[in-house]
């Protein structure tokens, strides 16, 4: 469970909702030649407003999204980049074993640390790149739909 899980089911259930009066909006007007010109109009407006109180809550929550997005890749590049030493490590201990510089048995002793510091890191940055795919994948729906709706510029 990421600690941004709860921020990202509530951006996504608000894309989701105004996703929702955006299809019904469509659907009314496709309808226009069935019912009553002034009907259609009122369930059109109707939407348009749901529509436009839920993009009120996407803004509230877009900055907090936003600045998520932006700690999430801060995040890993710091974790990215504290690992280059221990690479460099790792390969200078690969690189004596195979030289026959150290014996197989002083590689695994002094290698086994850094083996699992670097999963763990591995571990981290699966996790960053799975929270920053749900968001931007998220940032992307919100900006074709309020792009397509006029709420948003492109």
């Amino acid at each position: 469970m990421s600690q941004y899980d709860d921020l990202y089911d509530r951006f996504s259930s608000q894309i989701e909702a105004f996703a929702n009066h955006r299809e019904k909006i469509e659907k009314a007007k496709a309808l226009e030649g069935k019912f009553n010109p002034e009907v259609v109009a009122k369930v059109v407006n109707d939407h348009n407003e749901k529509g436009m109180a839920v993009v009120t809550e996407i803004m509230t929550v877009l900055f907090e999204v936003e600045s998520s997005v932006e700690e999430l890749n801060s995040n890993r590049e710091q974790i990215n980049g504290g690992t280059t030493e221990q690479r460099n490590k790792l390969e200078e201990l690969e690189l004596n074993l195979m030289i026959e510089a150290i014996s197989q048995e002083d590689f695994d002793a002094q290698s086994d640390a850094i083996k699992k510091s670097l999963a763990d890191v591995d571990a981290k940055l699966v996790d960053i790149d799975a929270d920053l795919e749900r968001f931007n994948g998220a940032l992307a729906r919100w900006t074709e739909l309020g792009t397509e709706a006029g709420v948003l510029q492109a």
